[in-house]
């Protein structure tokens, strides 16, 4: 009988051992899902996408160590580190290749000579530009690496790049301007191509052109812009249509007037403008209605809707109105 006793109290023992472990165990599992749900409900990480979650998920599968909790800050600070020795390598091969580039646009410069002769071997920014991104990109490299000095160092050169945005000494001011032009280091090619697939003219950043081909340049660029931005890559039309334009085409010419129209049109967008009276008539082809708003002593306004002719597309006015129109243009 005593040692049936004993046997039992041992057992009464491990059982409460054993329920205390399971406690323990519960908790700890509580825990790291109240964790896991923080970090998939914080919105500063960004989701990957699927080859991004692919080429990290080999990574982690090739570490040496076996993946556990304890030991996830740990093998995600090797493969950090093996990410940023990678990306190293492949800023040294980019600027090798465009070493060979700029030999390559050098050798083109010295056999013609007359159709180069505003720019460099290098067809970019200025110097003080490139060295402006060379310091962004430095101040957010290892920017998900918990390494505390990478992190001062950061914050050192993050401060001194701001300090110098907002300084007011005119030397800065003027690299201040430079740097944050981006005429100073936005380089494109367009291609205008006619239906038929031909090329009909070739946009090198709209150098050599007239000012009216850079106008045309210029707002073709915005409504394709808008309308990639706005309607992506599946949609004839964009998503969102209405470009709201105020004081448009004040100091323009009609012929500009109806040009930026006529694109935005070809683009699918629906136009509303605020513009004087000298472009009224210029504009009546693409507009469905107008109404006029008069304001008196800058306190009182009123709108008066004016009736549209759609098929002759044209305002319904008086013809004094029409004349008075007509006179404000020629002036």
């Amino acid at each position: 009988m005593i040692k049936q006793n004993s046997l039992l109290a041992r057992a009464r023992d491990e059982l409460l051992k054993t329920q205390v472990s399971r406690e323990k165990v519960s908790g700890q599992i509580q825990e790291n899902r109240d964790r896991l749900f923080k970090l998939q409900q914080d919105a500063t990480i960004i989701p990957l996408t699927p080859l991004q979650q692919q080429g990290l998920s080999l990574r982690f599968a090739n570490t040496a160590e076996h993946i556990r909790l304890e030991n996830l800050d740990k093998v995600t600070t090797n493969v950090v580190q093996a990410l940023n020795k990678d990306i190293e390598e492949l800023n040294r091969g980019i600027a090798n290749r465009e070493k060979q580039i700029e030999n390559c646009f050098a050798d083109f410069k010295r056999l013609w000579p007359m159709d180069v002769s505003d720019v460099d071997a290098s067809d970019r920014q200025l110097v003080e530009v490139r060295e402006f991104k060379q310091d962004i990109l430095q101040s957010l490299s290892h920017a998900w690496s918990d390494d505390r000095e990478y992190a001062e160092s950061r914050f050192i050169m993050l401060r001194k790049l701001v300090e110098r945005l907002s300084s007011q000494d005119p030397e800065q001011k003027r690299w201040r301007e430079s740097v944050l032009d981006v005429r100073q280091h936005v380089e494109f090619i367009g291609r205008e191509i006619d239906e038929g697939g031909f090329e009909v003219e070739i946009y090198r950043s709209g150098a050599g052109k007239s000012g009216g081909q850079r106008q045309k340049l210029a707002t073709t660029c915005l409504a394709a812009a808008l309308r990639y931005q706005l309607g992506g890559n599946d949609r004839g039309v964009p998503m969102y249509a209405p470009v709201v334009l105020d004081e448009a085409f004040d100091k323009a010419d009609n012929e500009f007037t109806a040009l930026a129209m006529n694109i935005f049109k070809n683009f699918g967008f629906q136009m509303i403008v605020a513009t004087p009276l000298k472009s009224v008539m210029t504009l009546e082809p693409f507009i469905g209605g107008a109404c006029y708003v008069d304001i008196s002593d800058r306190r009182v306004s009123g709108v008066l809707l004016i009736e549209y002719d759609n098929q002759r597309q044209r305002l319904k006015l008086p013809e004094q109105a029409r004349a008075e129109e007509a006179r404000i243009e020629a002036s």
